[in-house]
């Protein structure tokens, strides 16, 4: 098998998309065990219509193909703007960062994706006080 470009490059985009979302299940749950290993690819693509998890994690070392533990669940969101979404990039929600994309986790393909992000404090989505049909917004700060 050949090896995933997106693997090898830092940043191989010019210029992207912004990703939007918009949550349609808040969550209030975390694990401390979860056991959660991050595939290797740094980008993936997301298309208008799917629905995917956003998970938190406070875990200063994930990265992709790293094992996490603690994460707190954020919410399943919508994708209401497609495009590619890269490790590096950061979750909005309106104004405010809640943090950095760190990997994605494959376990429950073709249902849905976990969308892993990193903050330096994981709060649920109830914690984060998020409610239904609020915006996320995924993009990169900056360009190699």
């Amino acid at each position: 098998m050949s090896k995933d470009p997106s693997s090898v490059l830092v940043n191989p985009f010019s210029q992207r998309c912004m990703v939007e979302a918009e949550t349609i299940a808040i969550l209030d749950a975390r694990r401390h065990d979860r056991d959660m290993t991050l595939i290797e690819p740094l980008t993936r693509v997301v298309k208008k219509g799917e629905i995917h998890e956003f998970v938190l994690t406070d875990d200063a070392d994930a990265k992709p193909g790293a094992r996490i533990n603690r994460v707190a669940y954020l919410a399943f969101a919508v994708i209401t703007q497609e495009g590619i979404l890269s490790v590096g990039d950061h979750l909005f929600c309106g104004t405010e960062t809640i943090g950095q994309i760190v990997g994605y986790d494959e376990t429950h393909m073709p249902n849905h994706m976990n969308i892993v992000i990193y903050a330096a404090e994981a709060k649920t989505g109830a914690e984060n006080n998020l409610y239904l049909g609020q915006s996320f917004f995924l993009l990169p700060l900056s360009f190699n």
